[in-house]
């Protein structure tokens, strides 16, 4: 058993000698550790510090070191084979499925054992016309990606790894193998993690435009649930909570003490799970570009509903089936699926005061149809209440009172309870698993179908702060954070 002593390398790295595979994954690790460093200066628009360049430059030395060596055990390999081949032994043709010689081709095949570069077997290994791994494809390379450009071609190597005959473990790969203790090489050890770039690249598009999560009190945790105190008294209750009063020169202060409750939102699982098949494989654009929107959109409206819709079983608790969902009656004979200006004005005047400049519009899309029609009542010459984007330039959102109409497909029909809301949406918690998107590949699951399967997972929980509409100064009037219109049926 040899050791080897690289420059910035300790002993007992491999328990046997390296093979050039071994070498190539140490050199990806690297460049990971290098391109995270770089990228978190980067990102705090700073130069790097003393301990930052001291450690990058120690990095780069032993990616030198190690291009060195991979190099001279290439030569020596190569040099091998050609005294083999001189020799006029005839070289037997690998039997199917057989994997090349690692050390001969620069490469490992999946499930097979790294071997040391100066060690043989009986049968020389075939001649290859495939190029030795490099662990940076040609072109840029993005922090956090282990190397790969998109989505696609990270796709595209866990499917060359997986296969039965011909297996090629792509260096980049090992990197984000899930522990030492697993073979790199063989996916049922635990297969191959996505590179966190493109998960957290499908979260930012899941919270992004159009999504109600990013309007929302967004907490992490790194439990299962996470629990806020919380204080529901207002300023102008008679009693309970914090009081302040007009106190006489000498007086007594009279006393108060805060009122707090408790609320705890758990965390539930979203999940979604894609086969991808041999076909839409072969095309790495076209899988970054169905997995970029596919995946997003979905998890995205089932989050929209939740927040709406949810019931808090396995879900959110959305803000329909919240007791804190304040409806406004319909007008007097009001004509059954219609959107009124006084509805508007009804809904605007009982969204508590301090939310009204936070506040966004809820609406099914075909709201629209009524929005767009609507005109101020009693006016001699129609009078538009609202104007969409184009028409006063206001984008993404169209605007109503000044604030932003957001259409969702998670609103309720017309006419339903929910078709149109009017809410403030800091006063909705909204909690993700500090991990955030969990996202992992497989190739067993539809095996006999040749189909890779992708899985995506998210731990997220939501619920209002509030658990009831607040009654105001004046008798017989409440106010909420959510507020919508009775039923028009």
């Amino acid at each position: 058993m040899n050791l080897i002593t690289i420059e910035g390398l300790p002993k007992n790295v491999w328990a046997n000698s390296p093979s050039i595979h071994d070498l190539q994954a140490r050199q990806a690790e690297i460049n990971s550790r290098a391109q995270t460093i770089q990228a978190s200066a980067d990102a705090e628009s700073r130069h790097l510090n003393e301990a930052e360049e001291g450690e990058i430059k120690a990095l780069l030395d032993e990616f030198d070191a190690l291009q060195v060596d991979i190099e001279r055990r290439e030569r020596m390999s190569a040099q091998a084979v050609m005294l083999q081949e001189s020799g006029g032994r005839a070289v037997p043709p690998a039997e199917p499925g057989e994997p090349s010689e690692p050390a001969a081709a620069g490469v490992i095949a999946a499930g097979s054992q790294p071997a040391a570069a100066a060690h043989f077997s009986p049968r020389p290994a075939p001649k290859t016309n495939r190029p030795s791994a490099r662990v940076e494809e040609a072109g840029p390379s993005r922090y956090g990606q282990h190397g790969f450009h998109n989505f696609g071609e990270f796709a595209l190597a866990v499917q060359r790894a997986s296969l039965r005959s011909g297996a090629y473990v792509d260096p980049r790969l090992v990197v984000n193998a899930p522990s030492s203790s697993s073979s790199s090489g063989v996916p049922a050890d635990g297969g191959y993690a996505i590179p966190p770039d493109f998960r957290q690249e499908i979260v930012r598009k899941v919270m992004g435009e159009a999504s109600i999560v990013a309007f929302t009190d967004q907490q992490t945790c790194s439990s299962n649930a996470l629990t806020f105190p919380m204080d529901e008294t207002t300023p102008w209750q008679a009693s309970g909570g914090v009081r302040v009063n007009w106190t006489a020169e000498g007086a007594k202060i009279e006393e108060s003490k805060v009122a707090l409750g408790e609320a705890t939102v758990k965390l539930e699982k979203i999940a979604a799970l894609l086969p991808i098949t041999e076909e839409l494989l072969s095309d790495a654009p076209a899988l970054s570009r169905y997995i970029s929107s596919k995946v997003p959109s979905n998890i995205g409206f089932a989050l929209n509903d939740a927040i709406i819709n949810g019931d808090g079983v396995g879900k959110p608790f959305g803000l329909l089936k919240s007791a804190a969902m304040l409806a406004v009656d319909a007008e007097g004979g009001q004509i059954a699926d219609t959107i009124t200006y006084s509805n508007i004005v009804r809904m605007w005047s009982r969204l508590h005061a301090s939310g009204k400049s936070r506040s966004v519009w809820l609406v099914n899309p075909i709201v629209d149809e009524q929005l767009m029609m609507m005109v101020f009542p009693g006016a001699g010459t129609a009078v538009p209440v609202y104007l969409p984007p184009g028409g006063a330039a206001d984008t993404p959102y169209a605007r109503l009172f000044g604030r932003p109409i957001i259409p969702t497909e998670a609103c309720p029909a017309v006419g339903d309870l929910g078709d149109i809301i009017l809410a403030d949406l800091s006063q909705y918690m909204t909690v993700t698993k500090t991990e955030g998107m969990r996202a992992d590949v497989s190739m067993h699951l539809y095996f006999d179908y040749d189909i890779m399967a992708f899985r995506f997972i998210l731990r997220f929980g939501g619920k209002p702060w509030w658990t009831a509409p607040i009654d105001g100064k004046a008798a017989g009037v409440q106010y909420s954070a959510f507020v919508a219109v009775a039923e028009r049926a």
